[in-house]
């Protein structure tokens, strides 16, 4: 059976790995509403970041599949000693250990600015109370 339904399929595989749509923004680092939008199949446009985020993402996934609906959408590996249900276990595994190093990466991005902008806090309270300590102090009149 032939699905001509990108959007269709996408959703299809967000359900087979059980991965949210933000699950999949924070992984391939798409916009969320490129990503979005194309799931509910609102963008005629869709790019081929988009298509090689997805893919390198879900590296089990065949390509044709996604592109085309023709064919069966997990590739079919073989490799002495393993079937094809462990190898495919195998590399969605790698795929989510590559998603989840990404997502530490940006954290650790975010992580950065954030000390970086809590660093020139501290030094203009540290200017305020320095200004406040020079100053001559005021008496209340009674």
């Amino acid at each position: 059976m032939q699905d001509n339904d990108l959007s269709t399929r996408v959703k299809k595989i967000l359900f087979h790995f059980e991965e949210t749509a933000a699950m999949i923004e924070r992984g391939t680092g798409l916009a969320s509403n490129t990503f979005r939008n194309m799931l509910h199949g609102k963008t005629q446009k869709i790019y081929v970041t988009t298509i090689v985020a997805l893919l390198d993402h879900f590296p089990s996934v065949d390509a044709n599949w996604l592109l085309t609906g023709r064919g069966e959408m997990l590739k079919k590996y073989s490799r002495s000693g393993h079937n094809s249900t462990e190898c495919l276990e195998c590399i969605s595994k790698d795929g989510e250990i590559r998603s989840l190093r990404h997502y530490n990466e940006v954290l650790l991005q975010k992580t950065q600015v954030q000390a970086t902008e809590l660093g020139k806090i501290k030094q203009q309270l540290a200017d305020c109370l320095g200004e406040r300590g020079n100053s001559p102090k005021r008496k209340n009149a009674v």
